[in-house]
């Protein structure tokens, strides 16, 4: 059986590779706090520190995905504006 498996890490943008704790943007944190509960307004939960990173999995449906697609913009326009 072949399956793929993905790890993603929600960061502010950066020209640079971000391979040490110290070329981490020094507002990322205050940036992440703001999404995490944004996005947990919006029903959906997040690891709580901006230094975690996140899975998907084969029980995420390409539904789910939509949705939780569509809940992120949503908490992203809402800090934003």
């Amino acid at each position: 059986i072949l399956s793929y498996g993905s790890i993603f890490w929600i960061h502010q943008t950066s020209e640079k590779s971000m391979r040490t704790l110290e070329a981490i943007s020094k507002s990322h944190k205050e940036t992440f706090k703001k999404l995490f509960h944004a996005v947990l307004a919006q029903g959906i939960y997040l690891a709580p520190s901006g230094f975690e990173v996140s899975f998907i999995s084969l029980s995420h449906t390409d539904d789910c995905l939509m949705l939780a697609l569509e809940k992120f913009e949503k908490a992203l326009k809402a800090i934003s504006s």
